[in-house]
């Protein structure tokens, strides 16, 4: 219907006759409703502090403020993620932990929403698609993972990452190509090895969609000069101090010691696939069956212009380079005897340990969500000419796009509880902490429990070594493997007779140059806590 708009005089004296409305564009509606759901999604199922937060928002305190905690061995660390520190850890000088994460977060998610909303409509049409794509990837992410890979939830630099590598793929099928690079440039400087694996599977995925062949390369090649250059140029923040912790100078045997520590024990269920469960194998080989189907069927309908099935081809296209990297991580990490026994073990451990199985992890359930959303909008096309089959359709995409979502939202997630602890002990674990920031010396280094959580976060003070605290560099993660062997032995010998006494404590005290030591409620000490609740006592050591 044809609308008239009157335009009114000069003379006109009415309230309304000069107002003028400025609707908001749809783009922006759509990347609001998204950036909504993702920090519903976040702040449910992962309330402040999530399992990793602790990790990096007290190194982004400390990177700002090396007097804080100035004694704690893993703060005092390399900073493989300095990008990260640099753009979000100020906030920690103005605000607390705890504003400074639910600030990062909230920025987070923005950057992700608009990255979905790029990459999600390069290939869907219309607004209310790309949110109903985000409902199935967040309840795929909620049902099943690979190698334990996940992205909404807490914020850390691959948040950051994802988002603008999303964001980069959008612009590239929008023939921005320099833009794009600038924001694949921006994904590695937040987090390089997701940044550098998405920029490796568009490689990969350039060359197989030339054939190899020469005569398209070469202007593939000049094409993608500047974007490179500008790639370059705006990752190096985040690149260069990765680089540095990988290219340190240590020998031989301590960076093999590093890498294996890494592959084998510390983040074994994320690089080590003998540790993925069968299920896991079989639910990611189904989604990309699904995939390759829902893409050979929406080829033979030829729904798509010309830049939709180019969209398409270049989704499908990453995502599949991303199983080649992820089969070829299946073909390192593959044994029959337990990992000293490898033949080359010390090359295998090398390429273990930059995280092949990543990509596949994260890329497949977005594509695939994306694919099937597109495959729906195809069924459903022959109503789109009927205006009331036209409301029927849109209002069941709302109200499914809804339902998955709450069922994503609602379903079980260990996160909701990060510290582990049931509610008692977890209760126990805070009085504990504040205690500690109320009443030790703000230089104060402490000797926490094995399976401490976020001590730093809420005790604001020092920790001899922390499991989950672990380095980045080689020189690192075999101290920070000492310190735990170190503690345990020393457990295990003070305890023997089933009594700690105060040699045993001098022992600990000598040792780790502490000023307290935190126990359990079992076990018997010769002398008097300075602190005791239900669960854990606090001892002097000095």
């Amino acid at each position: 219907m044809t609308q008239i708009h009157s335009i009114p005089s000069e003379t006109d004296s009415t309230p309304d006759a000069n107002a003028r409305t400025f609707p908001i564009p749809g783009w922006i509606i759509s990347i609001l409703a998204l950036w909504l759901m993702l920090l519903v999604w976040s702040f449910v199922r992962t309330p402040i502090p999530a399992v990793n937060e602790p990790h990096y928002m007290t190194k982004a305190r400390h990177f700002w403020n090396p007097q804080w905690c100035q004694r704690d061995f893993f703060l005092s660390s390399s900073n493989p993620h300095l990008f990260f520190y640099v753009t979000m850890g100020w906030l920690t000088n103005i605000c607390s932990l705890h504003v400074a994460t639910l600030i990062s977060r909230c920025f987070g998610l923005l950057i992700f929403a608009i990255g979905w909303n790029k990459m999600a409509r390069s290939l869907l049409p219309g607004v209310a698609a790309a949110h109903l794509a985000l409902a199935v990837f967040l309840l795929m992410q909620a049902s099943v993972n690979f190698s334990g890979e996940w992205v909404i939830g807490g914020i850390e630099s691959k948040v950051f990452s994802y988002g603008f590598g999303f964001w980069g793929i959008g612009a590239l099928l929008n023939g921005q190509a320099n833009r794009a690079g600038v924001l694949f440039g921006l994904s590695i400087a937040y987090h390089p090895l997701v940044g550098l694996w998405l920029v490796l599977g568009l490689i990969f995925y350039g060359f197989f969609s030339s054939r190899f062949q020469l005569a398209k390369l070469l202007p593939l090649a000049r094409r993608a000069l500047i974007p490179a250059i500008c790639l370059l140029i705006t990752s190096l923040p985040g690149l260069w101090p990765a680089l540095m912790v990988i290219l340190d100078d240590a020998p031989a045997s301590i960076k093999f010691g590093g890498d294996y520590l890494q592959v084998y024990r510390r983040l074994k269920h994320h690089l080590d696939p003998m540790e993925f469960e069968w299920w896991r194998y079989a639910a990611y080989l189904v989604m990309t069956a699904i995939l390759w189907f829902s893409y050979r069927f929406l080829s033979k309908k030829n729904q798509t212009e010309t830049s939709g099935t180019t969209a398409l081809r270049l989704l499908v296209g990453v995502a599949l380079a991303a199983m080649l990297f992820a089969f070829v991580g299946v073909l390192v990490g593959l044994r029959f005897v337990e990992p000293p026994d490898m033949p080359g073990l010390t090359w295998r451990v090398k390429l273990l340990k930059f995280y092949p199985f990543r990509l596949y992890d994260l890329l497949l359930p977005a594509i695939l969500a994306i694919v099937l959303t597109k495959v729906l909008i195809v069924f459903n096309a022959k109503s789109e000419q009927d205006t009331g089959c036209r409301k029927r359709q849109a209002y069941l995409n709302f109200s499914l796009t809804i339902s998955l979502f709450i069922v994503a939202v609602t379903l079980p997630f260990g996160d909701r509880n990060s510290s582990r602890m049931p509610s008692q002990m977890r209760q126990d674990w805070l009085e504990l902490c504040n205690w500690i920031q109320q009443n030790t010396p703000e230089d104060a280094l402490i000797v926490t429990t094995r399976h401490s959580w976020a001590f730093k976060w809420f005790a604001q003070r020092a920790e001899y070594i922390c499991y989950k605290d672990c380095p980045q560099e080689a020189a690192g993660i075999l101290e920070w493997n000492r310190r735990l062997n170190y503690k345990y032995n020393w457990s295990v010998e003070s305890y023997t007779d089933k009594m700690v006494d105060e040699q045993d404590l001098t022992r600990l005290a000598h040792e780790t140059q502490a000023e307290y030591f935190i126990a359990t409620d079992r076990g018997a000490v010769t002398i008097e806590p300075v602190f005791a609740n239900s669960s854990f006592r606090i001892f002097p050591l000095k």
